[in-house]
């Protein structure tokens, strides 16, 4: 029913009604609200990533004018960093407003994230409901928002110091326009999701999907005659020229066609690891309320699907779909998931709240059933999650009631399944993590006085935050991701596997051990107890009581310190390959750097050597390695 006579929407076509002030009223309140919350939910789950700190380096690198590059030179060139137009943007802030990237970065995302949330409101706002008031409309937007906002497989990302919040704007606004029913149609619209296609595939592999879902849409409306020859042309040229020339030039400037974490993070199929990906994701966010609305909508809706995918407005969504789907089965079959928790399905949510109002509406559902619906999925994504954040991203079955604990108690398999096999790492672990490199690091400030006189080197493993606070030290990536050679040397075998992180909790060991008794004492884990805490580093109760929950983790003899024995003894120390961290370099190519930098504590300590390495050396080496490597058909 409308919200007013035909009369007296003819004589007044602009007069505003009553329900139209309530709809304003429910938007206005909505929104800002959503916003709010937007910024608690990422005030909590703010984090910086060690691997952001690669990219900070690259950038780094490229206003010292040694290029985008991992080592300046004699070092070859090589592409551990993804995110290229993030890395552009945040050397663009510094050069202008000489604000640093750890700085930069986080804010920049918040804004990106925000224009998420901001786009995800417009596609709810734009979805064809026949009959609904103004008010139930507003009413959808902000269910929407709010369960985009409460989010947080999307919301970690707007910080963490990645790529990922640009990026997902990228797709995010490739997807407004490509759903649009005026972009075939408007002077300019095709050429604008031709360019939003194209800064995709630019700014990150992944992208390069969106840029072939472009292509598609292009072609499909050109030969349904629903787009006219020139702004083809001009829209496939606007796609792909910059997308081959980017290309080519990647492919000159570091001798790779991809970036080279690709090389490093290439395995077999990993359908082990991603069921045990998706399905936590399913379980933590509610998925199975949204599955069977999607069953029941095919099965009602199957007979009419075909014409649907033809029509001119839907092949849109067809192709936002298809990028979705790809990506999502890509990622979980092949690669078996993500590093940092649910990164790669972050897009995911929003596009699900949004189809199963559609679908619910296609099923004859009215406003309230809709709405209710909306609901039930935004409350049953909600619990899981933060109740795991309230966890510390522990296990949740421990605090769970006794006849809820049988229910969660394979989320918790799942999760540590995954952790121990460096997969889905949430936001504490991530939080851990960056303190413990942050603490034996020195300050960039003290790094930097180490210069490049005698191309000093560090070995080492985890390098974002070591790289970034020795800014003219080569660094040499252990685990391949900045290094051509070990990122295409095969993945070792079992045994190697075990014999190399059984040394890593050894180094770890010692690096808590300060009095070498051999073992590490709760009042050793003191430092990294503050560094994880700083609002509470001036109270000396808390911390003390963060060192003891870490023990607690370790101390299986609960003897009040842990033993090497109990870290070797850690699920982690298996044979199975681990998610970007399982290359080994060949043997002698680490001697060959005679690597002379290590930090500890704070410090740096720069050995000298018996004899110069020149970077004749370097070249020498580093060609030597790639030669084998490429005669090994690797």
């Amino acid at each position: 029913m409308s919200d007013a006579s035909p009369a007296a929407a003819a004589a007044t076509p602009h007069a505003p009604t009553p329900a139209n002030g309530r709809a304003r009223l429910v938007l206005a309140f909505g929104t800002v609200g959503c916003a709010l919350l937007l910024y608690v939910v990422w005030s909590l789950l703010w984090h910086m990533t060690d691997d952001a700190y690669i990219t900070y380096r690259y950038v780094h690198n490229l206003l010292a004018g040694d290029g985008l590059v991992w080592n300046a030179a004699p070092f070859a060139r090589v592409d551990g960093n993804t995110d290229f137009l993030w890395s552009l943007l945040l050397a663009l802030v510094w050069s202008t407003t000489g604000i640093e990237p750890p700085s930069a970065a986080p804010w920049l995302s918040l804004g990106f994230g925000a224009g998420i949330v901001a786009i995800v409101g417009v596609l709810a706002h734009r979805l064809v409901l026949p009959a609904w008031s103004t008010v139930a409309k507003a009413g959808l937007c902000v269910l929407v928002l709010f369960g985009t906002v409460t989010h947080r497989g999307l919301v970690a990302y707007f910080s963490s110091g990645l790529g990922a919040a640009f990026f997902l704007l990228l797709w995010f606004l490739w997807a407004l326009v490509a759903t649009s029913p005026h972009t075939r149609t408007r002077r300019g619209g095709p050429f604008a999701l031709a360019l939003l296609g194209a800064l995709a595939a630019i700014a990150r592999p992944e992208g390069q999907l969106i840029a072939a879902a472009t292509l598609a849409l292009l072609a499909a409306w050109r030969l349904g005659r629903a787009l006219r020859t020139g702004p083809w042309l001009a829209a496939s040229a606007a796609l792909l020229l910059p997308v081959l020339a980017h290309a080519v030039w990647h492919r000159l400037y570091y001798g790779d066609w991809l970036p080279n974490t690709y090389y490093a993070k290439r395995s077999p199929l990993r359908p082990d690891s991603g069921w045990r990906y998706a399905a936590s994701y399913a379980f933590e966010f509610g998925v199975g309320v949204w599955l069977p609305v999607a069953l029941l909508w095919l099965v009602r809706r199957s007979r009419h699907v075909g014409a649907l995918l033809r029509s001119p407005h839907a092949l849109g969504w067809s192709a936002v779909t298809g990028t979705l789907l790809v990506h999502f089965a890509y990622y979980t079959v092949v690669i078996g998931g993500d590093l940092f928790e649910y990164r790669v399905y972050a897009q995911l949510f929003p596009f699900l709240l949004l189809a199963m109002a559609a679908m619910l509406a296609q099923l004859g559902c009215g406003p309230r059933g809709v709405l209710a619906g909306i609901a039930l999925f935004v409350a049953a994504a909600l619990p899981i999650g933060w109740w795991k954040y309230a966890c510390h991203d522990g296990p949740i079955a421990p605090s769970a009631s006794a006849w809820l604990r049988p229910l969660v108690q394979p989320y918790d398999d799942w999760q540590d399944w995954l952790r121990h096999r460096t997969t889905g790492m949430r936001n504490h672990e991530m939080r851990t993590n960056l303190a413990v490199f942050e603490q034996a690091a020195p300050s960039r400030a003290r790094g930097a006085q180490v210069t490049r006189d005698g191309n000093p080197v560090l070995w080492g493993e985890a390098v974002g935050v070591v790289g970034w606070v020795l800014p003219h030290v080569a660094i040499v990536d252990a685990f391949g991701l900045s290094d051509r050679v070990i990122a295409h040397t095969p993945p070792p075998s079992r045994d190697e596997r075990l014999a190399q992180r059984a040394a890593n909790w050894r180094s770890l060991h010692a690096l808590f051990d300060q009095d070498h008794d051999g073992f590490v004492a709760a009042s050793e884990l003191v430092p990294l107890a503050a560094a994880l805490a700083p609002a509470s580093a001036g109270d000396p109760a808390a911390v003390e009581a963060q060192a003891q929950r870490m023990l607690a983790d370790y101390d299986h003899d609960h003897d009040g310190r842990i033993a090497l024995a109990e870290l070797l003894a850690q699920p982690s120390v298996h044979g199975d390959p681990k998610l970007a961290h399982d290359r080994f370099p060949p043997p002698g190519y680490r001697e060959g750097f005679r690597d002379n930098v290590t930090v500890h504590q704070g410090q740096v300590f720069v050995t000298p050597r018996p004899v110069p390495l020149t970077d004749d050396d370097i070249r020498d080496h580093e060609a030597k390695f790639w030669a084998a490597v490429q005669a090994a058909g690797h």
